[in-house]
């Protein structure tokens, strides 16, 4: 997307990983379990992939808390509550 949407060059990009991974150093990878987990939110729970997939990753993290405006503020998904910060 940066590159193709945002016409960045890659040393530009590269330079954003790399402030993002030091900013952010146990970021967790997307794997194939936090996929399938979302798959079945998103079927469940009638989410958008998407949606799925960060809540997903947030109740794979431990989370108790996700802060969204996207998502319906109060909501309980699995434990994980949703709360709309700009409320």
């Amino acid at each position: 997307m940066l590159r193709r949407k945002q016409k960045l060059d890659w040393p530009v990009i590269e330079a954003a990983l790399s402030s993002v991974v030091f900013r952010f150093p146990d970021a967790r990878p997307l794997t194939t379990t936090t996929h399938s987990v979302a798959l079945a939110l998103a079927r469940d729970h009638s989410l958008q992939f998407y949606d799925a997939l960060i809540v997903a990753a947030a109740l794979e993290a431990g989370c108790d808390t996700l802060f969204s405006e996207d998502l319906q503020h109060g909501r309980t998904l699995s434990g994980l509550t949703i709360v709309n910060p700009f409320l």
